[in-house]
């Protein structure tokens, strides 16, 4: 439930004693108690000429570990942009990301320039003096994205702080999530963020607190605790502006205009504003939901059906006056989106969304994702069935679940955000669209209708983009370790989509849907771990999961399974000597040359390619269309069998059922005794489709 409430309050002072070390090495932390820990109540003045934002306010923060600390640590974001020494324009190869590059013309930074602890009694306290930015990932003197401020005492467990900051943030030209193109901002990462307290498990320092408060890095994305935002957006008054939460209030004077929202429950707070852009309004309508779906899903999840009832939600999209004739589709996607993660994964706990079209020249903003608002993308011409803008307003929908509702720790472990969301965002594609066209462009238009049949799902699109990440990282890594962006984004995205398909063979899809919606709603507004992840899906599917878990998500190889050998001939009639009856006889092979038995011999050959080994089934068929299957542990490098059969096999197959989705390299999972240009033409439209999708793997999905 949303509570919308004033930020109000102070904290008396306590008295001074020594600090508590924070240790930002990487410890694995315990479980996270995530009640209300941060209110923010702050005001932002955009100046559209300078691209600069005025911002003050009050942040409130509650200590809810259990020993005490002497000194926050901040996030600020937006200093990733300051110079091209920064580690996130190190990691991004001086500035080009997700096909833009960065404009040196127009650098961001935020400076703080006052932060007090505020005393009950009014009284002020600067620890802006003694602040210190901090470098805990790589030591990179340059990078100032992370500060910490020592406190002048101890804030106990269960106590709450308050601070009153000032700071200025300029924004670059858009880039990475954030900033400006011509009249249009994105305002994202703007204000001073704390990171989160947590608390490590370690046998020599129990219990001691430390902030998880990483560098911004170029693979990375965000991590911050839940609490509850007021925010006073001025802008000039002939701006449209769009952010995260309900707008309360607005009003106008001296040519400028002050909308204010608020938000309980977020982790972030993000805005934007453009004269250009178009309102609309239109209300997602529970009731319209077919029951027919509703009762299937209940079905699947083992509940009543009015027991995953869905509430009404006012969706407010904001795009660009070129773009009109796409709003329909914007609005059916956003609608799908809310229908099917609502069925699945629980209801959207909150009553508005805000969807945003950018202008040509803010694509870095574009498919982005904060609570309650998220940006699309779309390129004219963008005909229907294309995918644009259906698929990534359903993805940057997704994120307002294992995003925004499950708090992932994006920094460490990326999958549990992009790999989930690209999975069950997946699933609405199918569920709502079915396969997308993927006509190729040339100088910016669909190659249409000459492509037009060219479609794929979003399985085949997983696959395809795995299997060009080779197998150099594993799944679960620090969103900097990755060997580069790209294996960052093959493992986050297709990568772990891929392995969650696989899940749906071992666990079953119903299974699957009652696991993903447990974990939602066990750790809405929490931060869970991969090792939670495991464990729900262990306690909804009865059984460990050790294996899998080991083999899929934490080695950097994948599998690769391969009919190696067919062979298939008559068996002839044995020649020799034989002692048959007491008798003696003697066969000539010359004599039994060409007179054979109805016997046919089989040999097929399996080979396990990579490291990775799974069970494994191959389905043998035979001339007269019989078939045998056979099962394999696929535990040893290779497997032969021989089978005996009165007819000729003609072909062989692995996972005839699709039991095995992590199998990258489909061309060789088939074999036909007589020589066929049917793996050729397998090579080859897997290059064809290698090609075609390339962007929309690694590109259109981050």
């Amino acid at each position: 439930m949303i509570r919308v409430a004033l930020l109000l309050a102070t904290l008396a002072g306590a008295p001074p004693s020594a600090p508590a070390s924070p240790d930002p090495s990487g410890a694995a932390p315990a479980a996270h108690d995530t009640r209300r820990t941060v209110e923010y109540d702050l005001s932002a003045s955009l100046d559209p000429e300078t691209h600069q934002v005025r911002g003050a306010g009050r942040v409130r923060w509650t200590h809810h570990g259990t020993r005490p600390v002497r000194s926050l640590w901040w996030h600020l974001y937006l200093n990733a942009f300051k110079n091209d020494r920064t580690t996130f324009m190190r990691e991004s190869d001086l500035g080009r990301l997700r096909g833009d590059a960065f404009d040196r013309e127009h650098w961001g930074w935020i400076d703080v320039e006052t932060m007090q602890i505020v005393h009950a009694d009014g009284a002020r306290t600067d620890v802006l003096a003694a602040a210190e930015f901090r470098r805990p990932d790589d030591g990179n003197v340059h990078d100032e994205t992370v500060l910490e401020t020592p406190l002048p005492f101890e804030v106990a467990p269960g106590e709450t702080i308050e601070l009153e900051v000032e700071f200025v943030s300029q924004l670059p030209k858009v880039f990475a999530r954030s900033g400006f193109s011509g009249s249009f901002h994105f305002v994202a990462q703007w204000f001073p963020k704390l990171g989160v307290l947590q608390e490590t498990l370690t046998s020599s320092t129990p219990g001691a607190p430390r902030w998880n408060c990483h560098q911004y890095h170029a693979t990375s994305e965000y991590f911050a605790d839940y609490g509850a935002y007021r925010v006073k957006i001025d802008v000039p008054e002939d701006h449209v502006v769009g952010a995260t939460g309900v707008r309360v209030k607005s009003e106008t004077k001296d040519g400028r205009a002050i909308h204010e929202y608020a938000i309980e429950d977020v982790h972030d707070f993000a805005w934007t504003a453009d004269p250009r852009f178009v309102a609309i309004e239109r209300k997602f309508d529970a009731a319209a939901i077919d029951p027919a779906d509703v009762a299937k899903v209940a079905a699947q999840l083992g509940r009543a059906p009015e027991s995953i009832a869905l509430g009404d939600v006012a969706v407010r999209l904001l795009i660009q006056p070129e773009h009109a004739m796409y709003a329909d589709r914007y609005f059916e996607a956003t609608f799908a989106a809310l229908k099917w993660f609502g069925l699945w994964y629980g209801a959207y706990p909150y009553p508005v969304l805000t969807v945003v079209d950018g202008p040509r020249g803010a694509n870095g903003a574009m498919g982005m994702e904060y609570p309650t608002f998220i940006t699309g993308g779309v390129s004219w011409p963008s005909p229907d069935g294309s995918g644009r803008p259906e698929g990534v307003t359903i993805h940057e929908f997704g994120h307002q679940y294992w995003y925004g509702l499950v708090g992932s720790n994006e920094f460490e472990e990326a999958w549990l955000d992009e790999g989930l969301n690209t999975y069950s965002s997946g699933k609405v594609e199918d569920a709502a669209f079915g396969p997308f066209m993927r006509a190729p462009r040339f100088a910016g238009l669909p190659l249409v209708p000459w492509f037009s049949s060219l479609t794929t799902e979003p399985m085949d699109v997983a696959r395809i983009g795995t299997m060009l990440g080779g197998d150099v990282d594993a799944l679960v890594r620090r969103s900097w370790d990755y060997r580069s962006d790209s294996y960052y984004g093959m493992n986050n995205y297709p990568r772990s989509a891929l392995t969650l398909r696989q899940l749906e063979v071992v666990l079953g899809e119903d299974e699957l849907i009652r696991a993903m919606r447990l974990y939602q709603e066990r750790y809405r507004f929490r931060h869970p771990t991969t090792a939670d992840f495991v464990a729900v899906l262990e306690e909804v599917h009865g059984t460990p999961l050790d294996d899998f878990a080991r083999r899929a998500l934490f080695t950097a190889d994948y599998v690769d399974y391969a009919v190696d050998a067919l062979k298939s001939k008559k068996r002839k009639v044995a020649a020799g000597v034989f002692d048959e009856d007491g008798e003696r006889r003697t066969v000539d092979a010359e004599e039994v040359e060409d007179d054979e038995e109805d016997v046919y011999v089989t040999e097929l050959v399996l080979r396990r390619e990579t490291s990775v080994d799974f069970p494994v089934t191959v389905e043998v068929a035979f001339e007269g269309g019989d078939t045998r299957r056979f099962e394999w542990d696929g535990e040893y490098r290779w497997k032969r069998f021989e089978i005996e059969t009165s007819s000729r096999a003609v072909s062989a197959r692995l996972h005839p059922d699709g039991e095995q989705r992590l199998d990258l390299r489909r061309a060789n999972d088939s074999r036909r005794v007589e020589k066929s240009h049917r793996a050729a033409a397998t090579w080859g439209a897997t290059a064809l489709y290698l090609v075609q999708t390339l962007w929309q793997v690694l590109g259109g999905l981050l």
